[in-house]
């Protein structure tokens, strides 16, 4: 691989201010603690919502009791057509606690409980 030039280079995030007071920043943890948006806690502390954004991060990095900045959403798994070990289930109606109807590969099943005998 040939050696790229300097000018080849981004350096990222270069106009956001990287230093923060340790008291600032355990103010920024309780707001975001407290249920406060990065927006606002920027607004508050004057400083950029990506500032706030890192120094959350840094916190979570570190291992500080901080509350979950973002959530992961988990998508099914691509199966195969006719694997039916892997199949993703997806439950489109509940009834008592139980489900009545599920879906399967954009098939639907749908559980009909059998009737009392006379």
């Amino acid at each position: 691989m040939k050696p790229e030039r300097a000018r080849d280079y981004v350096i990222l995030l270069d106009d956001l201010n990287f230093q923060v007071s340790k008291s600032e920043l355990k103010h920024i943890t309780n707001l975001h603690n407290d249920g406060m948006d990065f927006e606002d806690i920027a607004k508050e502390t004057n400083r950029d919502p990506y500032e706030v954004v890192l120094a959350l991060l840094h916190q979570a990095k570190i291992g500080a009791n901080i509350k979950p900045i973002a959530y992961r959403v988990q998508r099914p798994k691509q199966i195969a057509k006719y694997d039916r070990l892997n199949a993703a289930v997806e439950v489109k109606k509940m009834k008592k606690g139980k489900p009545t109807v599920i879906e399967i590969d954009g098939h639907r099943y749908v559980h009909e409980p059998e009737t009392k005998r006379r």
